[in-house]
Parts: structure tokens; C-alpha cells; sequence
């Protein structure tokens, strides 16, 4: 999706900001409380019904705890090896 000149500002602080009317061209809530998203004031089952087709949110959230369990692994691990080799 190509953003227009009327879909985002820059706040004082040079963030760049995306405007209600392109969140609702977007379609759906990407969960990261948007200053203007379309989607806040809705209850959950409101913004299930408007959320990515494809629960995008719901998989990051559950990938980023996979990789964590992997990460507490691998350095374990490591620590395993160090052990053994000292």
C-alpha cells in the first residue's frame, strides 16, 4: 500500500504518525495503539471482526515467545558446553 501525502504527519517529535482515514483504508487493527486508530473505542469482539484476516497479531506475539523458549535453550546449552570444557 503506497502512502499518500494525507495519510501520515510528523509529530513535533519526527515520528511519523498515520491518519485515521488511511488506518481505515488499511482495514484492520494492528494492535500497536496507532494515535488514531479507528479501532480503540471497539470491544474485543468489534475488533475481532476488523482484525487481520490472518490473526498477523496473534502469530508475532506467539512466534516472539517461541524464540524466546529457543533462545533459553541455546544459552543453556552453551553454558552446558562451557562447563565441559573447562
Amino acid at each position: 500500500m503506497v502512502l499518500l501525502p494525507e495519510d501520515f504527519y510528523y509529530d513535533p517529535d519526527g515520528k511519523m504518525v498515520l491518519s485515521e482515514k488511511f488506518l481505515l483504508k488499511r482495514g484492520y487493527c494492528c494492535g500497536n495503539g496507532c494515535r488514531h486508530c479507528p479501532y480503540k473505542n471497539k470491544t474485543l469482539s468489534e475488533l475481532e471482526a476488523v482484525a487481520h484476516p490472518k490473526g498477523l497479531q496473534k502469530r508475532i506475539t506467539e512466534r516472539i515467545a517461541e524464540l524466546r523458549v529457543s533462545t533459553w535453550l541455546i544459552f543453556c546449552i552453551f553454558a552446558e558446553c562451557t562447563k565441559m570444557l573447562t
